[in-house]
C-alpha cells in the first residue's frame, strides 16, 4: 500500500524540465478577456504595445498589475492567431 501511495505522488509532481505555465489571477484573465473583447482593434501580439495602450485606456494604480494583464494579452493574441 505505502509503494502504491509514493508512485501516485511521484506520479502527480511535475517534471523536472518545468514545461509548466505560469499561473495568473482570476483577476488578470477577466481584465484581460475584457480589454480584448472591448478593445480587440487597439491591442496586438506586441507586449509593449500593449503596455501603452492599456496605460491610455485605463488607470491601473500598479505597474506590476499593468505588465501581468499585458502579458496575458500577448498571450491571448499568440495563441488565437495560430
Amino acid at each position: 500500500m505505502i509503494l502504491q501511495k509514493e508512485k501516485l505522488f511521484k506520479f502527480r509532481t511535475a517534471p523536472n524540465n518545468n514545461k509548466m505555465g505560469r499561473v495568473r489571477t482570476r483577476q488578470i484573465k477577466k481584465l484581460g478577456k475584457k480589454f480584448v473583447t472591448d478593445y480587440n482593434s487597439k491591442l496586438s501580439k506586441d507586449f509593449t504595445k500593449n503596455k501603452e495602450t492599456i496605460d491610455s485606456l485605463a488607470d491601473i494604480a500598479s505597474k506590476r498589475l499593468r505588465n501581468k494583464i499585458a502579458g496575458y494579452i500577448s498571450k491571448l493574441k499568440k495563441t488565437r492567431e495560430e
